[in-house]
C-alpha cells in the first residue's frame, strides 16, 4: 500500500511517468529556476526553466482531476478546528473550488483553508469509506464532511429521522411522519409546515459553505409530500 503523499508528492507517485521523469530531469539539472526572460532574447535556460514550468502544471491540473474524479481520497484538517481535531476526508467535490498550494499542500475557498493534506490512493474495492454525515443525538451535534453546523432543534428532529432512514436504505420519508417527529402528540396542531422545517434545516446545512445547491440537494422533496437524504449508508454515522 502506497504511503499517503502531500500534494508535492503526489504528483511525483501518481503522476504520468513520462512527465515525471521529465520533470525531476529537469529539476536536477536546475531549471525550475523562475524565468529570467522579460522582452529580452530568450536564452536556452529560459526555455528549459518554461519547459519545467509547463509539465509542472500539467501534471498539477491531472492530480486535481484525479482527486474530483475520487481516483484519489485528500484529506486535511481545517485550519479553524482545534489543534487535536482529528482529520476528515475533502470529498471529491470539494476540489471543483478549492485552489490548492502545492508546496504548502494546503489548500484555500471561501476563507476557509486547509492545511495539512495528504493523498491516498481510492480503494478499488470500495472499502474505504467517507463518512460525510455524523450527527450526535445527546450534545444534538452536526458534522457534515468535517465542519460542525449549529442546528436548532427542529431541524435536528428532522435529519436525524432522514439520516435513520437512510440508513437503512430507506426511501421517502412522509411529511405526516416528519410532523410526527416534530410535533409528537401534538402533530395535529401544526404551526409550522414541514417544509418550513426542511428549508432551515437545508439553510444550517449550506451556511457558509461554497457548494451550496450540492448540499440543498442532499435533501431531496417529492412533491411537497415527502422528502429523503441523499447519501449512502456507509456515508452517515449516528450517535447516541
Amino acid at each position: 500500500m502506497t504511503k499517503p503523499q502531500t500534494l508535492c508528492g503526489a504528483i511525483l507517485t501518481w503522476g504520468a511517468p513520462v512527465a515525471v521523469a521529465e520533470m525531476t530531469r529537469l529539476e536536477k539539472e536546475g531549471w525550475e529556476a523562475p524565468l529570467s526572460f522579460v522582452g529580452g532574447r530568450e536564452t536556452e535556460s529560459d526555455r528549459q526553466s518554461a519547459r519545467y514550468r509547463s509539465i509542472r502544471v500539467q501534471l498539477e491540473v491531472a492530480l486535481i482531476e484525479d482527486l474530483r474524479q475520487g481516483k484519489l481520497i485528500a484529506s486535511g484538517y481545517d485550519s479553524r478546528a482545534a489543534i487535536d481535531a482529528l482529520a476528515v476526508v475533502i470529498p471529491p467535490d470539494r476540489w471543483r473550488v478549492l485552489v490548492p498550494n502545492f508546496e504548502d499542500s494546503s489548500a484555500t475557498a471561501n476563507g476557509v483553508t486547509i492545511i495539512g493534506i495528504l493523498i491516498a490512493a481510492a480503494d478499488p474495492a470500495g472499502s474505504q469509506v467517507t463518512v460525510r454525515l455524523r450527527l450526535k443525538q445527546r450534545q444534538r451535534e452536526i458534522y457534515l464532511d468535517g465542519e460542525k453546523r449549529s442546528i436548532a432543534e427542529q431541524p435536528f428532529k428532522v435529519l436525524w429521522l432522514l439520516a435513520e432512514k437512510a440508513r437503512i436504505g430507506g426511501g421517502y420519508v412522509p411529511t405526516r411522519e416528519i410532523d410526527a417527529q416534530i410535533w409528537g402528540d401534538n402533530a395535529r396542531l401544526i404551526l409550522r409546515q414541514s417544509r418550513d422545517v426542511i428549508r432551515e434545516l437545508r439553510d444550517a446545512l449550506s451556511r457558509g459553505r461554497v457548494d451550496v445547491d450540492e448540499i440543498h440537494a442532499l435533501i431531496l422533496a417529492s412533491g411537497k409530500k415527502s422528502y429523503r437524504l441523499c447519501l449512502a449508508p456507509e456515508e452517515i454515522a449516528l450517535e447516541p
